[in-house]
């Protein structure tokens, strides 16, 4: 796997389009990605952990900064968990959010993907 311009910062969440795959670390992202077939998508959405957006790019294997969204909110974090995660998770909540940080939504998310 090849990253352009810079790496993101782990543990990260990848949105494959049916599911959320979480990885702590570089090695364990690039194991999990080669187990997927991306179905001929174009690109692959990457929230890393200071909620920075980085797109997968699986035909070409690099990964890059994306440039249409640059930063993921918190509440849109919670929503794409909810939508995706797996039936036996527990849903996240949207109480608190001013009291926990980006990073702290994005290791929660990869805690209960975990």
């Amino acid at each position: 796997m090849n990253y352009l311009l810079r790496t993101p910062k782990f543990p990260v969440i990848v949105d494959t389009g049916d599911q959320l795959i979480a990885a702590r670390t570089k090695a364990q992202f690039e194991k999990r990605i080669r187990k997927i077939s991306f179905n001929g998508k174009d690109t692959v959405p990457i929230i890393d952990r200071t909620a920075e957006a980085f797109a997968l790019y699986p035909e070409k294997e690099f990964v890059a900064p994306q440039v249409a969204i640059r930063r993921w909110t918190k509440a849109s974090i919670i929503d794409l968990y909810n939508e995706r995660r797996p039936a036996n998770v527990p849903e996240m909540e949207k109480r608190s959010l001013g009291n926990r940080s980006l990073e702290q939504i994005v290791s929660e998310t990869v805690d209960l993907l975990a």
